[in-house]
Formats: structure tokens, C-alpha cells, sequence
């Protein structure tokens, strides 16, 4: 992060600590409220080869933190473990559902030390299962399990509303 800094401070133009991608409009989830539920899903996504190319500048030029948004991020797993690899000094802060992360991902995930994980939810599997959809409470809890015993770093993100603030706030 340091050489980063100094790199961001040499460039001349003003160059992004962070920067945040949205890789794909598609999602397997139909969450009440989402703002991607009314847009075009079917739009042309960028290219994979364009996004490694993209972070390949921004790094050049000093950025060092790319915050991977969707839809949802884990349909183009394939191009984010490519990024993953390729720049293994950046930090890549990823927001999922967690529904799509099969075994073989957290295999894959267990060896790349620059993936933070950051699991939707909304403070319970009740509260999860009324704005995601049924089942999906249940399968956020056993994907936290499951990253915790892999030692694979994750945090939440919890959309707080008049349905849940009590819970969110809740010991």
C-alpha cells in the first residue's frame, strides 16, 4: 500500500486509491429493492481481456484496491481469478450473495491472499430470506462457516431498512 501511495503521489493527474468495478449486471437472485432489477440484465459486459488491461493501468499508476460489484461478481469467477493472479500486490474486495461459491472456489480462494470477501446479508436468516428470497438466510450462514473454516477472509454488508434495523442493532 505504501509503494502505492508513493506511486499515486508521483503521477502527475490524480490517481484513485480504489476503484470500484461492476463486472456484470447478471445476478442469480431477485432481491426486493436491488436497483440492477431495473436494468437491462442482457447488456454487453465488458471484455475480459479489457478489465485484466484495466487494472493493469491502474495499478501502473498507483491504485491498489478494486471493489468488484455485480449483479453478481461470482458468475465471472474465471476473469476475477485471472485479475486475482495477475495482481497479486492489489487488493480485490469482492460483494456477493455467496450462493454461487462452490467447493472449487473456496479450494481456488484459499490460495489467493488478495480476495476479501464482503457476504450480503441482512442480520438474520429471517430478514435475509424476506429481501433475498427463501433458503438464501440459511445459505449465507453455512457459506460464513464454511470461509471461517477455511481461513478465507470475509466481512458483510447489511442494507439496513425499516424491516430489519431492529435485528441490525440487535446484541
Amino acid at each position: 500500500q505504501r509503494m502505492q501511495s508513493k506511486k499515486r503521489s508521483e503521477n502527475e493527474s490524480l490517481v484513485p486509491a480504489s476503484i470500484i468495478i461492476s463486472l456484470t449486471k447478471r445476478c442469480n437472485l431477485k432481491c426486493q429493492g436491488c436497483y440492477h432489477r431495473t436494468k437491462d440484465s442482457s447488456a454487453d459486459e465488458m471484455d475480459s481481456k479489457d478489465l485484466i488491461r484495466i487494472c493493469s493501468e491502474f495499478e501502473r499508476m498507483g491504485t491498489s484496491i478494486f471493489v468488484l460489484a455485480g449483479g453478481e461478481p461470482m458468475i465471472r469467477w474465471d476473469v476475477i481469478k485471472e485479475m486475482l493472479v495477475l495482481h497479486p500486490h492489489s487488493l480485490f474486495v469482492m460483494f456477493t450473495n455467496g450462493t454461487l461459491i462452490d467447493d472449487e472456489a473456496l479450494v481456488e480462494m484459499k490460495q489467493l491472499d488478495n480476495l476479501l470477501l464482503v457476504i450480503s446479508q441482512e442480520g438474520n436468516e429471517s430478514a435475509t430470506d424476506l429481501r433475498r428470497g427463501a433458503g438464501i438466510g440459511v445459505c449465507v450462514k453455512s457459506m460464513s462457516s464454511k470461509l471461517r473454516k477455511n481461513g478465507i477472509m470475509f466481512g458483510y454488508s447489511i442494507t439496513v431498512h425499516r424491516g430489519n434495523v431492529r435485528v441490525v442493532t440487535s446484541n
